[in-house]
């Protein structure tokens, strides 16, 4: 399997000045993709600690969850969505408690996403006011579904 890595974003306008840093990101590491929005004076902060946190949680915890499953679909469904929870959790208390104090009037909007490759789904969740869409362009209409 080849390995896929990489990030890209531009600079959103800020009406006071240019000198702003970029608070969005974007990155895919392996089969994850995420999308950050991030939000308040230390936004970009926040967003740089879910590059650098995201993947590696994901991987435990669905690994852990994995572990004391059956395999089947339906383990795999409960054990992604175990791990994305998980994560969201561990990384909220990560930077709200965090001893550089970012989380204090901070913080970011994310959408993720996972491609498992033994069952070929397409996970998608999100915290914040981001959201994912899916575009089929051979579709006559859109279908979706929210958990």
């Amino acid at each position: 399997m080849k390995r896929v890595q990489g990030s890209a974003s531009i600079l959103g306008y800020v009406h006071q000045s240019l000198q702003q840093p970029n608070q969005d990101g974007c990155w895919v590491d392996e089969n994850i993709l995420v999308v950050c929005d991030g939000h308040g004076e230390e936004g970009h902060k926040v967003v740089e600690h879910i590059k650098s946190s995201f993947s590696p949680l994901f991987s435990k915890y669905i690994s852990q969850s994995r572990s004391s499953s059956d395999g089947d679909d339906k383990d795999e469904n409960a054990s992604v969505k175990f791990a994305f929870e998980k994560v969201y959790e561990e990384m909220d208390k990560q930077i709200c408690e965090g001893d550089d104090g970012i989380g204090n009037a901070s913080g970011s909007s994310c959408s993720f996403a996972y491609f498992s490759p033994s069952s070929r789904f397409l996970y998608i969740a999100s915290a914040g006011d981001c959201r994912a869409s899916i575009i089929h362009f051979h579709l006559p209409y859109a279908q979706t579904t929210e958990a």
